[in-house]
């Protein structure tokens, strides 16, 4: 992975519980398919670590750049200026939803963040006691968050049967279920 040269194996150690989980039931075999899922499980975790819950502007930002290159653009020092040209020309919209000034402001929240340890930290934390790394496009992600739109969660941190966010009907105790967006 680019974003903070992490080798492969660090990569698929710190997210492996995450893509595991994830690719259940869905049929991909490549390594290049998970090489990406690995990377784009590290890069949204990377990002709730970044943003507070609701972030509008993080959230344009990895729906349009993608959860990887928005961080790398984070990493590399990117200005404000250079992120919106290059959303404009990712997402083809002129003008753009984000404005440099929305972008520089997030920047100077985002970037005190920013520290490979602290996502390892986070993935390790949750793979010690038994969360789950649910993004969106995963079957057990609650579709009613889609319409949060840009104030949706970037991904939910979770134990329990999530089957019971979503309304169906499972052997599921309140207790058992515990949603969070943790900080980390």
């Amino acid at each position: 992975m680019r974003t903070f040269g992490i080798d492969n194996d660090t990569l698929r150690s710190a997210v492996g519980f995450a893509v595991e989980a994830a690719r259940e039931g869905a049929p991909t075999d490549a390594s290049l398919v998970e090489a990406r899922c690995a990377e784009r499980v590290f890069a949204v975790a990377a990002w709730s670590c970044l943003v507070e819950p609701g972030d509008s502007v993080a959230a344009q930002l990895v729906l349009g750049l993608g959860a990887s290159r928005a961080l790398e653009v984070l990493v590399e020092r990117r200005t404000a200026e250079q992120i919106c040209a290059e959303l404009t020309d990712a997402t083809h919209e002129s003008p753009n939803r984000l404005d440099v000034g929305e972008i520089d402001k997030g920047l100077a929240r985002w970037t005190p963040r920013l520290a490979e340890r602290t996502v390892l930290h986070a993935l390790g934390t949750a793979r010690r006691v038994g969360l789950a790394l649910v993004l969106p496009g995963d079957p057990r992600w609650p579709e009613q968050l889609d319409a949060l739109d840009a104030h949706a969660p970037l991904c939910l941190w979770a134990r329990g049967d999530l089957r019971a966010v979503n309304g169906e009907r499972s052997d599921w105790h309140a207790a058992e279920l515990n949603l969070a967006l943790l900080p980390c």
